[in-house]
Order: structure tokens, then C-alpha cells, then sequence
């Protein structure tokens, strides 16, 4: 997936049903630059046309999610032994 396609599909879970208008405000987008990767990505699987409109995200754009998750604190590592 390209970082646009991340961006949309991390937006569509974030809100869960959301649709087109939506997403492309919160990109700062225009619809009609929006609307053909969201149907592309609901061609592809990682999103699901709830209703007429209306996107959900599926199993398959969770897990592509997945390497963006935070997975805590970073921990604090020691590069030196100062006295």
C-alpha cells in the first residue's frame, strides 16, 4: 500500500464507519482524489462497502496496520558509562 492508502485505511479504523466526505476532510483531500483509492482498497480487501457509501475496515487492513501499531514506551537505552 502506498502512504496515502495507509493514511485512509488508518482513518477508517480509527472512526470505524465512515464515509468518502469524511476521509477526504481529514486528509485535507478532494473527494474526487479520495474516491478512487478507497475503491481500489475496497477492490483489494482491506476495506468493506457497509452500505452504500459507508466504509468499515476488514481482518486484512487491520493487519496492514499492524507494523504502524505503537507497541509501548520506547525504553531508555545507555550509550555510555560515565562516572
Amino acid at each position: 500500500m502506498t502512504g496515502t492508502e495507509t493514511q485512509i485505511v488508518r482513518i477508517v479504523a480509527e472512526r470505524r464507519r465512515t464515509d468518502a466526505p469524511t476521509i477526504a476532510r481529514v486528509m485535507g483531500v478532494t473527494l474526487e482524489y479520495v474516491k478512487p483509492k478507497i475503491q481500489m482498497l475496497v477492490k483489494s480487501g482491506y476495506l468493506l462497502e457497509v452500505e452504500e457509501g459507508i466504509y468499515n475496515i476488514k481482518v486484512r487492513g487491520s493487519k496492514a496496520l499492524l507494523p504502524f501499531a505503537h507497541r509501548g514506551a520506547p525504553r531508555a537505552v545507555c550509550v555510555a558509562n560515565y562516572p
